[in-house]
């Protein structure tokens, strides 16, 4: 199958999922053993790779699914909480890279509680907050946009394909399909200088459950959980129960 005949073959039944999900059937995460699966869907092995400064590839973590996060070091978390939460966000502070801060809130669709999908997407810098929310809509400082848009300094909002992508002069990019999949990219300026759920992108995916504190925590809900950006009442957290579901 040629790609461009496989990228329209998964478009569709990326679609067809879509509509299952919006009235309440679970199909989980389709793209998994498929030739629609993603580059950066990794596997549990652990696998090490060194840092070496200015000679680090560009990191990858992509959100997708119910949802399922694999992190720049191929780390795969399931986490099923509905509150806010930090994919990824610059942590040494104060030397030369510019500062950003992704976090996606996740909700309950159809009516099944079990598992939980993407709703949008906050992405903070340049004095900016751009919010992806579903069916690619877009606000900046809260107020809706029309695609394409250009910020100050070389920000640029715009539609690729299905996505709506974020990109910026200096490497970070985030793409949003307005539905459930989630990819942050990164240059590899940032190896071993941010935190979130998608890790601290050092080359070694064993450390990829640090809490905010610094901490490693026993697994995907505890590490997820203590990614909470807002103490909000009326989300539920992650539960041992959710994940063991997969």
């Amino acid at each position: 199958m040629t790609g461009g005949n496989r990228d329209q073959f998964c478009n569709a039944l990326e679609a067809y999922a879509s509509a299952c999900e919006n009235v309440g059937i679970h199909v989980g995460d389709w793209r998994e053993n498929t030739i629609c699966r993603t580059s950066s869907t990794a596997s549990t092995t652990t696998t090490t790779r060194p840092v070496t400064p200015g000679s680090t590839p560009p990191g990858t973590c992509e959100i997708s699914g119910d949802p399922h996060y694999y992190t720049f070091d191929n780390q795969v978390h399931h986490f099923m909480g509905t509150c806010t939460y930090t994919l990824s966000k610059l942590c040494e502070v104060g030397g030369h890279l510019t500062e950003f801060n992704v976090e996606a809130a996740n909700e309950h669709r159809g009516g099944n509680t079990r598992v939980s999908y993407i709703s949008y997407v906050n992405i903070d810098m340049n004095g900016y907050r751009i919010t992806l929310e579903r069916n690619r809509n877009v606000k900046v400082n809260k107020i809706a946009v029309t695609l394409p848009v250009a910020l100050h300094p070389n920000i640029n909002i715009f539609l690729s394909g299905h996505d709506v992508l974020v990109t910026t002069a200096f490497g970070v990019s985030v793409r949003f399909d307005g539905n459930h999949r989630v990819v942050v990219n990164i240059p590899g300026e940032y190896a071993n200088k941010v935190c979130g759920i998608c890790g601290n992108f050092n080359g070694n995916q064993t450390d990829d459950f640090l809490n905010p504190d610094g901490e490693l925590e026993p697994d995907s809900n505890s590490l997820g959980n203590s990614w909470q950006v807002d103490n909000d009442t009326s989300c539920t957290p992650g539960s041992e129960h959710e994940s063991s579901l997969y």
